[in-house]
């Protein structure tokens, strides 16, 4: 269960607070969309349009507040963001405004924008906002903001917004028309079909991952990128779709196609998957549902800085009940994968995403299976030893991943697996008692009321799992966690 991620301390408690925005007058939008569009007409066919050039502009919203109708109110406040951004950058590079009176006088000659131009809407499945925004620059300050990417913060509306600058003339490169047998060789793929507003670079994985906006979807995605080493370039159709090959690159790619298929709440959708050479060099591409809980406090990328940023500072019975969904989702997603003979063989915090569903729920998803030890395998044809040896390494997984939801310390992944190593070697009690003390002294973002005596009946779930006595199938825990916990009959 080792892990790089490191997770920085909390020196203040934060609630989640919601926002609440009265309904507009409806009228008094339209009267304002109305004249924003006659505006946008008039300088269409003004001679001042062709000292001017187009920018797009991507935005990741994060708000806490909720609205029946937040459709005006986020244009508006997208309209607000940019322009500030816009007065930020030129300040720093170029012009200095005195007052903002000055700037207001100078901004229709630097930069139109219009309503008409926004689309507002959720990334795909998640309750994360996102906007599109065409806008007009100046020519003379064009450059200034391509491929710019700036964050804007208004702390009295807990709102945040990064905004991505880019020009939207982008010039793509032709593709070659590959013979039937290499259409799976998609070269350029990446670069024209999508925008690259982020990458995080994994050197031990070789692999890179992107977030990237794609213009044919207006969506937001992940794109993963693995280098294959021991796959030869000259790689044939026959080879790719060969199932019994044992490299880890051929299965790699196995793995690709078998997780197209699925479609899961809990597992993270594959939409795509391609093989692209670069610098003679060939990469396996796989398009990725986009996963982060947009939360205005942090935007959490896994279960472990959710757990950590936002289930730290719940008081009991709220975490509890978050507690018991988010292990049955894990289950559900696990379960879903043994029936399409996929083993998980990474199982942590760091490998579950964490986002809102549409409905504003929390959705666990699982991710990282075409990582690190994870492999494609016919659990068919595993021998019973070893295939009872892997559900009892996910039985423990679950152990552990119960104690960071109760609780999640700060620091680095040693001191953490200190936290459950512990545990297994110490009675409950004493270990219950030794952890209060650690949380008084290091987590500073706990409930004011925390202590790991509330949780015992979970602690003893936990060490029931990484003991491995109680449970032998996923579903046995789950009906346990369902019917009103009945922990009296736990072996701990």
């Amino acid at each position: 269960m080792d892990s790089k991620f490191y997770i920085e301390d909390v020196f203040v408690e934060t609630q989640n607070e919601k926002l609440e925005i009265p309904n507009a007058d409806k009228n008094k939008i339209m009267h304002t969309l109305e004249e924003n569009l006659k505006q946008k007409n008039d300088f269409l066919n003004s001679e001042d349009y062709n000292n001017f050039q187009q920018l797009i502009v991507i935005s990741l919203i994060t708000i806490n507040f909720s609205n029946d109708d937040p459709f005006f109110r986020h244009i508006t406040m997208v309209v607000k963001a940019i322009k500030k951004a816009i007065k930020k950058r030129l300040t720093q590079e170029t012009i200095d405004f005195q007052t903002k009176q000055e700037f207001k006088i100078q901004q229709s000659s630097l930069f139109r924008i219009y309503y008409q131009d926004i689309n507002i809407g959720f990334i795909t499945s998640t309750h994360q906002i996102k906007s599109t925004a065409f806008i007009f620059v100046n020519k003379n300050i064009f450059n200034e903001f391509v491929n710019r990417k700036m964050a804007i913060e208004q702390k009295d509306q807990q709102v945040r917004l990064t905004l991505y600058f880019f020009d939207i003339n982008i010039q793509k490169e032709q593709q070659i028309q590959q013979d039937f047998k290499n259409q799976f060789l998609r070269n350029y793929k990446f670069k024209n079909d999508f925008i690259v507003l982020n990458e995080e670079i994994d050197q031990q994985k070789q692999t890179t991952t992107y977030h990237v906006y794609k213009p044919m979807d207006d969506q937001i995605y992940f794109v993963k990128r693995i280098q294959l080493l021991n796959i030869p370039l000259d790689i044939t159709f026959q080879d790719i779709f060969n199932t019994k090959s044992s490299i880890q690159d051929y299965l790699k790619i196995q793995e690709a196609r078998t997780l197209q298929r699925i479609s899961h709440p809990n597992i993270i959708r594959l939409y795509e998957w391609w093989l692209e050479i670069r610098n003679y060099q060939l990469f396996l591409y796989t398009q990725l549902e986009y996963c982060i809980y947009p939360g205005y406090i942090s935007q959490s990328k896994n279960l472990l800085s959710y757990s950590y940023f936002y289930m730290n500072p719940m008081p009991q019975e709220q975490k509890s009940k978050l507690i018991d969904d988010i292990l049955c989702q894990i289950i559900s997603g696990l379960e879903c994968l043994q029936k399409k003979q996929i083993v998980h063989g990474d199982l942590k915090p760091e490998s579950i995403m964490v986002t809102k569903s549409i409905t504003g729920d929390i959705q666990v998803m699982l991710a990282d299976l075409n990582q690190s030890y994870s492999c494609y395998q016919d659990l068919q044809k595993l021998q019973t030893k070893d295939f009872m040896e892997y559900k009892q390494q996910i039985l423990y997984a679950l152990g552990v991943l119960l104690m960071h939801l109760i609780l999640t310390f700060p620091g680095e992944p040693k001191l953490r697996n200190n936290y459950v190593t512990k545990f297994q070697n110490y009675d409950i009690d004493d270990s219950l008692s030794e952890f209060d003390k650690w949380a008084q002294k290091s987590v500073k973002n706990k409930h004011k009321e925390f202590s790991f005596f509330l949780y015992k009946r979970y602690m003893e779930l936990a060490k029931s799992l990484l003991k491995k006595q109680q449970f032998h199938e996923l579903h046995e825990v789950r009906t346990f966690i369902q019917n009103n916990k009945q922990f009296d009959h736990l072996l701990v």
